[in-house]
């Protein structure tokens, strides 16, 4: 299997290191017989905050499991078990899929991403709180084909390519900002797919303005699980005035 691991403004311990690659080691196993396999290891540390997002992705023949965890900067090795757990239990699921009787349809359609019916309810609760890590969670099955759409949307242009994952979460923070506005009758992965071009834009405008906004978001909100309403929508980048909204 191959393995990538990328770290920003985070630097692992020998322990560290030594726990991802013994986790990596084992997922390798639960995936040998798979023919192709790879797995990418995102870490992105918040020194202001003393805190980090890990991002896994494991990619299978016409099929992504995606993950993410974020704890304090000494809870590393608990927040890599729980990717390791959650990730094997889609593996799982996707074997099971891959097992029935159809087994090539369950093959081609492997990449379709099946959203929850309660999904919108995940969403709308979590927006409300203004918990923006539980929004994200629960658009985990659909980052595949939008990290697909970025990358047809990216190979029609001639511009500097950007970070896939940066992409995907600019478009995840305009969803998050807009989502009691969006086209009642447009389909979740039809508008998300839509916000992509406006935050490969906005990114590569105001980038640094971006991932200070993502930082921000990801940090837990106090009172948020027993809030009731939503922050108000910030108005830097990816996040244009509300239309007849006071200024």
């Amino acid at each position: 299997m191959i393995e990538q691991f990328r770290f920003r403004q985070f630097a692992p311990t020998d322990l560290e290191r030594k726990h991802l690659e013994l986790g990596a080691r084992t997922l390798a196993e639960r995936v040998a017989a798979f023919p192709t396999k790879q797995l990418h290891v995102d870490v992105e540390g918040h020194p202001r905050h003393e805190n980090f997002h890990l991002k896994a992705t494991l990619l299978l023949p016409q099929h992504q499991v995606f993950t993410g965890e974020t704890d304090h900067r000494l809870n590393f090795i608990r927040a890599w078990r729980k990717c390791l757990k959650k990730i094997e239990r889609k593996l799982e699921a996707y074997r099971q899929r891959l097992g029935g009787e159809d087994r090539g349809r369950m093959v081609r359609a492997a990449g379709a991403p099946h959203v929850a019916a309660d999904a919108a309810g995940e969403l709308a609760r979590a927006r409300a709180r203004g918990d923006f890590l539980a929004f994200t969670q629960a658009l985990d099955d659909l980052r595949p084909e939008v990290v697909c759409h970025v990358q047809r949307v990216e190979s029609s242009s001639t511009a500097e390519k950007l970070p896939e994952d940066e992409v995907v979460d600019g478009a995840f923070v305009l969803a998050f900002e807009r989502f009691d506005a969006r086209p009642p009758n447009e389909g979740l992965l039809d508008w998300i797919r839509s916000l992509v071009s406006e935050a490969l834009r906005d990114l590569r405008a105001h980038r640094e303005a971006l991932l200070a906004k993502l930082e921000s978001l990801r940090v837990p909100q106090e009172g948020a699980e027993g809030g009731t309403e939503a922050p108000p929508l910030r108005r830097g980048p990816l996040a244009p005035p509300v239309p007849g909204g006071r200024p």
